[in-house]
């Protein structure tokens, strides 16, 4: 997949070499597949989310709010925004925590946070542990610039977790699972990957957006988890069972059995 607004030339003279086709995990990629060159079919198929265990559901915190984000150490998921904008907002006050969820050894920027209130959780975890850290987070925050399908703030909300997100290509539904920040505007996308073509754009976040909603989310969190709750019901119809029924559609042209 994608996570830009134009296709790489490279993946465009393979696709329309070696394949009949194409599947993408969000309607706007179907576009920027086909204005980037690709002339085989173009099919929207989006990805699962695989839901939580009774066990996984939200644990209600005590003394402190804690937010997490996600961060791969680049610029995309957009986690050095949301540090940003928790130490503008929570800077000084122990209420306040935020988690920064790193698979990878810690990145060069990540060395810079040094604050008593944002720790780094690194390497990888199981799915339990996983949504066991999302269950105990009272917000997630996703300000990313670039997202596929953006499965981590859905997998929050799945555990009852309410989350804040771009509203931008992978991420194009969040308003109806979660709070969608919007984009201030389009920007160079500085990251390497086979997908993406040099002069490709991303999406900026707005920050007033971002710390808005991170303050409703403190201010009014009984409605936040409310808004979660029924994102859960949106999110439900996202199961890898669909996707693979979609998968087999394409292929089959719907008849299969």
């Amino acid at each position: 997949m994608s996570e830009s607004t134009r296709v790489s030339d490279e993946w465009v003279a393979d696709i329309n070499t070696l394949y009949q086709g194409v599947m993408v995990p969000a309607p706007d990629l179907v576009r920027i597949y086909r204005e980037s060159g690709i002339r085989v079919p173009v099919h929207y198929v989006p990805m699962g989310v695989t839901p939580p265990t009774a066990a996984m559901r939200r644990q209600q915190r005590g003394d402190r709010f804690v937010f997490l984000t996600y961060s791969l150490g680049e610029m995309r998921k957009g986690a050095e925004l949301a540090v940003m904008a928790f130490k503008e907002l929570f800077g000084g006050d122990p209420r306040f925590e935020l988690l920064i969820k790193t698979p990878a050894e810690r990145a060069p920027w990540h060395h810079a946070v040094q604050n008593e209130q944002i720790s780094i959780v690194n390497g990888s975890l199981s799915e339990q542990a996983w949504a066991e850290l999302l269950a105990e987070a009272d917000c997630f925050v996703f300000p990313s610039r670039g997202e596929g399908f953006g499965l981590p703030p859905r997998e929050a909300t799945l555990v009852g977790t309410p989350a804040i997100a771009t509203e931008w290509l992978g991420l194009w539904d969040v308003s109806e699972w979660g709070y969608p920040i919007g984009v201030q505007e389009l920007r160079p996308a500085p990251f390497l990957g086979d997908a993406n073509h040099p002069n490709a754009l991303w999406a900026e976040p707005n920050m007033d957006d971002l710390r808005a909603l991170m303050t409703f989310a403190v201010e009014h969190h009984r409605e936040a988890l409310d808004k979660a709750d029924c994102g859960q019901a949106y999110l439900s119809t996202f199961t890898w069972e669909a996707a693979a029924k979609g998968v087999l559609d394409v292929i089959c042209g719907g008849n299969h059995a």
